[in-house]
């Protein structure tokens, strides 16, 4: 996805005010033109978050605006991974919405599910309360985030 702005000098006040008061720090020149493209790691975080979405709905199934906590827990805890790094998860939520992913949940939400996880991916458990995780909720939860780390894998080496 490409978004293509061409700025003038006189539109410039506009162009900085996006980069740094809206916080669109993608905002990159390609080709000789301002535009608002996303970079090459972001763009291929918002792929594998929409074709996640996408293969999930095909299936009849839906991942749940707190799902991204899951997503969230990845990029934290796994040191070895090729994923953005966040220092919050109010900035993840940010994140998300800036690079087109509308359905994430509120950033409460997202704390109180992220506080939920504990363990190394994919034997990981959920403490919630009061009602505790049951069997297939763990396994759909871990699945989640078990196929985001496929496609954008496979997204990763397609770039590549």
């Amino acid at each position: 996805m490409l978004y293509r702005k061409t700025f003038d000098d006189a539109n410039e006040p506009a162009k900085h005010w996006m980069m740094t008061g809206l916080g669109m720090k993608w905002l990159e020149e390609v080709e000789g033109e301002d535009s608002l493209r996303l970079p090459a790691v972001d763009e291929r975080m918002r792929m594998a978050l929409v074709q996640l979405t996408e293969k999930l709905k095909k299936e009849g199934k839906k991942i749940y605006g707190y799902d991204y906590a899951w997503i969230y827990y990845l990029t934290v805890k796994d040191k070895g991974n090729t994923m953005p790094v966040f220092n919050s998860i109010s900035s993840f939520r940010d994140y998300l919405l800036q690079i087109g992913i509308t359905q994430v949940c509120k950033k409460s939400t997202l704390s109180e599910y992220f506080g939920k996880v504990s363990g190394t991916f994919p034997d990981w458990t959920f403490k919630d309360s009061p009602k505790p995780c049951d069997d297939n909720e763990r396994l759909r939860r871990i699945n989640i985030a078990r196929r985001f780390l496929v496609i954008y894998r496979r997204c990763l080496a397609v770039a590549a």
